[in-house]
């Protein structure tokens, strides 16, 4: 766990007001937390970073690229990551879990670990739908496969249940 030691922020020891911070994310960062998702990472991820007296704020703002699963083919394809997110801290003595984009620490709390907000960020900035960019760019032999399969899966509809649904449709 010591290459998460750089993503450990002290920031009870740093003068109030703007810091930036720059990590360079690669394979390794994605094993330590069990990524089966990305295959592979290229990433930047610059943190600006705000130290004020009752609260922290830290926006994310990743770029680069990651190799994904293509959920129609199942090959490998490269997808560009460009974005940006931003995380409140705020101190409480009440143990609370926040909302959203709060995260609540107590007031003794003198650094904060940004390896797992970093993470959430390369998740939530990946593509619900996880398709090449065009068919085309595809397997062929898989998007052959799969229309093939279609095919043998359409059944011919009952001409009862045909009629049936015409007199819905009414």
């Amino acid at each position: 766990m010591d290459v998460l030691k750089e993503y450990i922020i002290p920031f009870k020891g740093l003068k109030q007001g703007e810091h930036h911070f720059v990590y360079r994310i690669d394979n390794t960062f994605l094993t330590l937390f069990d990524s089966a998702d990305i295959e592979n990472c290229s990433l930047i991820v610059d943190v600006d970073f705000t130290n004020k007296p009752d609260f922290l704020f830290f926006r994310f703002n990743l770029k680069g690229t990651v190799t994904l699963i293509c959920d129609r083919c199942l090959d490998e394809f490269e997808y560009p990551i460009n974005s940006s997110n931003d995380l409140y801290v705020r101190f409480a003595d009440v143990d609370d879990e926040g909302a959203g984009d709060m995260v609540i620490l107590p007031p003794s709390t003198g650094e904060i670990d940004l390896s797992p907000y970093v993470y959430e960020n390369i998740v939530l900035a990946l593509p619900f739908k996880r398709v090449h960019e065009t068919e085309e760019q595809c397997n062929r032999e898989m998007i052959e496969k799969l229309r093939e399969h279609e095919k043998a899966g359409t059944k011919e509809i009952d001409p009862r249940w045909e009629e049936l649904k015409k007199i819905l449709n009414k």
